[in-house]
């Protein structure tokens, strides 16, 4: 497994990945889920930062296992977890790449259309992504 930081083009192999985030490349998901990211609006837990994130991957073995630990864990810090823990199959949902995702093999297909208002607020609802359903509110309006 190679990851690439396109920003910074810096090039992480298995040992890079778990030097940087702490956990391996097959944890990145369950690490992002318990995490989350205000911006892209996945939930994850609340006041779970990198480090808490891969200690508790680290004892528990994945996600699942920190699910299943859930009681074990103490303070404040535990609470919040066992408050997340509904939102996070919806938080792993949202930080999975879709492998199974159409992708246009015609460069023409990725030209901008006009957007389906319809069903984008639908796509907002479900995965109950307020900022962006405000913001495309905003920009019909303009």
């Amino acid at each position: 497994v190679t990851l690439i930081n396109t920003m910074t083009r810096q090039i992480l192999d298995r040992a890079g990945v778990f030097e940087k985030y702490g956990v391996y490349p097959e944890r990145i998901i369950d690490y992002l889920a318990l995490m989350g990211d205000k911006v892209d609006n996945v939930p994850g837990i609340n006041k779970c930062g990198p480090k808490t994130a891969a200690k508790w991957i680290a004892e528990y073995g994945s996600l699942d296992g920190v699910i299943e630990h859930a009681g074990e864990v103490t303070g404040k810090i535990g609470e919040y977890l066992r408050e997340g823990i509904a939102g996070l199959a919806m938080s792993r949902a949202l930080v999975t790449i879709n492998r199974e995702a159409p992708v246009a093999e015609d460069p023409r297909d990725l030209i901008q259309q006009a957007a389906q208002q319809d069903k984008l607020t639908e796509f907002f609802l479900r995965w109950e992504m307020s900022a962006g359903r405000k913001a495309a509110v905003k920009k019909q309006a303009v």
